[in-house]
């Protein structure tokens, strides 16, 4: 498969500080749909319709004209999902994408994400640590441990007795009934003051 056509099927989003000196948020998305330009890299109608979509959807255009180095990590994260939409590909890899969101941006992030994948067809493959939110949202889950994977949906009790084994802790335990994690000594949470 050529570096081009790879392009043209599948994207990646990492958890990596991407620098983009002297590039405007809306520059940086546009690079997404270089897979679908000439050698020259001009942008078609459809390719500006594309990118527009994208930055809807990820709700990137109220800072589409800022640079993109004065962005949090935050919004810069959602600028690269927003270029991995406009690539358009079958399958999108993200790399902890949530790492640098606050609990309603994880939130929102991975609900348009299964949206996406939902009404567009598309296979969105991501990594997360952030396992109750991904148990509410994914289709599909593998828990690697120790080198060895489990597979199966949420309602899964395999899946679920896996991702205990791989994330029990002394003072830790998740519970599959409830699918969350509860500290095994209540009054852990409980500290003296100072």
């Amino acid at each position: 498969m050529t570096a081009q056509l790879r392009a043209q099927r599948i994207s990646v989003v990492t958890t990596e500080r991407v620098s983009s000196p002297g590039l405007r948020v809306r520059d940086v998305i546009n690079l997404g749909r270089q897979p679908y330009t000439n050698w020259r890299g001009h942008l078609s109608d459809t390719d500006y319709e594309v990118i527009a979509d994208a930055m809807r959807t990820v709700d990137v255009l109220k800072f589409a004209n800022q640079p993109f180095d004065s962005l949090s990590d935050g919004e810069r994260q959602r600028v690269m999902i927003a270029r991995a939409l406009a690539q358009d590909t079958d399958v999108i890899v993200l790399d902890e994408i949530t790492a640098f969101l606050d609990l309603p941006g994880r939130v929102e992030v991975m609900s348009l994400l299964r949206t996406h994948a939902h009404t567009m067809g598309k296979i969105v493959l991501l990594s997360s640590h952030d396992l109750e939110l991904s148990l509410e949202l994914a289709d599909r889950l593998w828990i690697v441990d120790e080198g060895k994977v489990k597979a199966g949906i949420a309602e899964d009790g395999v899946i679920l007795q896996a991702i205990a084994n791989a994330f029990d802790t002394k003072n830790v335990r998740f519970e599959p009934a409830i699918r969350q994690f509860r500290l095994r000594d209540p009054m852990l949470a409980i500290t003296d003051p100072p």
